[in-house]
């Protein structure tokens, strides 16, 4: 089987990570599918994180100037997976 991008059209905006910082200067990270994501006491280890998740393509992460359009999708996502009974895997960090 040939795991070359061209196989999967969305590979890169499934790899697609988003970061900001809240109003606290804690960092939010966060996939483009709310699956996977993360809160740091840093932009760096944040920044790490998403990186390691993203298979190392720093072209691949977005920088927002504030983390509350970020929670936002989380919630709605939340509440829409907890009515279909289903449960998202989020990784915490600190």
């Amino acid at each position: 089987m040939n795991s070359d991008k061209s196989d999967d059209p969305d590979g890169d905006s499934q790899q697609r990570f988003f970061m900001a910082p809240d109003h606290l200067g804690h960092w939010v990270v966060q996939d483009l599918s709310c699956g996977r994501s993360g809160y740091f006491i840093n932009r760096e280890w944040a920044r790490k994180f998403a990186l390691s998740e993203n298979g190392h393509r720093p072209d691949l992460i977005v920088e927002l100037p504030q983390a509350s359009a970020l929670l936002f999708r989380q919630v709605a996502f939340h509440d829409d997976n907890l009515s279909k009974g289903g449960a998202p895997a989020h990784r915490k960090a600190a």
